[in-house]
């Protein structure tokens, strides 16, 4: 049993996407939200992640245990 309705497998979401106008973009994103796929950016933004990767703090001296 997989307690979800199966029928709605492959139905794409109703979603609107606001007008890159109505965007803010930070240095890191990537123009896309999947990994390895630049996207499309307005001249002067993004250029920090050319890779179009996930960026992640992985160490950190100021981490609490």
């Amino acid at each position: 049993m997989t307690h979800e309705y199966c029928d709605d497998h492959g139905k794409p979401l109703p979603v609107t996407l606001p007008h890159h106008q109505q965007l803010t973009f930070g240095g890191q994103f990537s123009g896309t939200p999947h990994l390895g796929v630049p996207g499309l950016l307005p001249p002067g933004e993004g250029g920090n992640n050319p890779d179009a990767a996930f960026p992640f703090m992985f160490h950190s001296h100021t981490e609490q245990s």
